[in-house]
């Protein structure tokens, strides 16, 4: 097989923004970026929430813990927000948009494309089931969700 690469891989900026609380969830919020842009401002970051808010289940919903994280990477061709929400003992479940547009950024709903992430957010992704196991599945003195959400990733993935 024969792929044709545009450019070889390099590193991208990631930055933790924020912990977001709405609604009884608690998610923290990431920034990543391909080398020619900029990291999500907050009006960027102000139009994901509220699309995001609308797939947010309700705090109290047994399958879910109210803990999570969003992804929000600023690429060339695209905006791309990844919502992760932790579920049952070990998974997450994801809900992914996409803004073509950067002025005015309009994310629609992806979920149906089958895409789940590129391999800059699978560096996070990959942070946070780290986080996870450590302070959750494998916690010295129980789960630790107070001590999940203070881990969090900057640097390059």
């Amino acid at each position: 097989m024969n792929i044709q690469l545009s450019t070889r891989h390099t590193k991208r900026e990631v930055q933790f923004l924020e912990l977001w609380q709405h609604n009884g969830w608690q998610l923290k919020c990431y920034g990543v970026r391909h080398p020619e842009c900029a990291m999500p401002d907050d009006a960027m970051m102000d139009i994901a929430k509220k699309t995001m808010a609308l797939k947010l289940p309700p705090a109290h919903d047994p399958d879910f813990h109210s803990v999570g994280f969003v992804i929000a990477h600023v690429a060339l061709d695209a905006i791309f927000v990844l919502l992760d929400l932790w579920t049952g003992e070990n998974m997450l479940r994801q809900n992914l948009f996409v803004s073509y547009e950067r002025d005015p950024v309009d994310f629609k709903n992806e979920d149906e494309s089958g895409l789940m992430a590129c391999v800059w957010e699978m560096g996070v992704q990959s942070f946070e089931r780290k986080a996870w196991i450590d302070c959750v599945l494998n916690g010295i003195q129980g789960p630790d969700i107070r001590k999940y959400l203070s881990l969090r990733l900057s640097g390059l993935v």
